[in-house]
């Protein structure tokens, strides 16, 4: 699962409360809800932890909070939940950064895919 921009929190809630469904997500540039998305993946079933990116732009420093309060969020609900933040992308205009941020999220979701 991956969504962009205002599709981001919607991958991050899909990933973490349908992580049998969606083997992985990864969200881009989003601005999130930690408390909500913690509860609803606090509410999963056993089985397998959910996976989750949240990449944002070096220079995005809201993104980048709103990513480290969903980590922390989903830490303190005990939420099984493997988080990685993203902050690398850094380039001199908002649609180069948005494609390498892209390619970062879909290397991470294609690391994630099963290995035969």
């Amino acid at each position: 699962m991956l969504g962009v921009d205002g599709g981001a929190p919607c991958a991050a809630a899909a990933g973490l409360t349908r992580p049998d469904l969606y083997g992985a997500a990864a969200a881009v540039s989003g601005q999130y809800d930690g408390r909500a998305l913690a509860t609803a993946a606090g509410e999963l079933p056993a089985g397998p932890p959910a996976r989750l990116l949240l990449a944002a732009a070096k220079r995005d420093g809201d993104g980048l909070a709103s990513a480290r309060a969903v980590q922390s969020a989903l830490r303190d609900a005990g939420a099984r939940a493997e988080v990685r933040i993203s902050d690398i992308v850094q380039d001199y205009s908002t649609d180069r950064e948005r494609m390498r941020l892209v390619r970062v999220a879909v290397q991470y979701l294609a690391e994630q895919l099963p290995k035969p």
